[in-house]
């Protein structure tokens, strides 16, 4: 319940990147996962484990009102983001990734910043945590 419980954070979070003009490719990410989490909260209610270390993260970063943070925010909230969309992609593999998931994911998994074996947190939940934890292979999301 947790997406659901912060629906109007998100919405608020989704408008003030809206109106930031420094639109680069993390931001514009952001604001459509922002969007996609918006238009179904309970989907995400039912698929991401309120242990998940990163959905808090997520609501602590979607909080916040100075547009002079948008870019460290927008960098967070899109780990955040990524990890939510691979635990959803595990837990359900019966529901169809949409568009904003998959555009995350590649972005994530193709833009280098962050790698199988490296030592980011993410990088660990992302590749080997969440598999491991659901049995799946440690093959990356959006590429198959």
């Amino acid at each position: 319940m947790l997406f659901s419980r912060h629906l109007d954070k998100i919405r608020n979070c989704s408008e003030l990147l809206k109106s930031f003009s420094g639109a680069g490719n993390e931001h514009l990410l952001v604001r459509a996962a922002l969007s996609l989490l918006a238009s179904d909260p309970a989907l995400f209610d039912k698929c991401v484990s309120k242990h998940n270390p990163f959905l808090h993260e997520f609501l602590d970063h979607i909080d916040f009102s100075d547009p002079d943070h948008v870019p460290d925010v927008c960098f967070n909230l899109l780990e955040c983001l990524a990890v939510i969309f691979r635990e959803k992609e595990l837990r359900m593999p019966y529901v169809p990734q949409q568009p904003e998931e998959r555009d995350l994911l590649r972005y994530f998994e193709q833009c280098g910043e962050w790698l199988p074996d490296d030592e980011h947190m993410v990088s660990h939940w992302y590749w080997r945590h969440l598999p491991e934890q659901f049995g799946a292979p440690r093959h990356s999301s959006a590429l198959h």
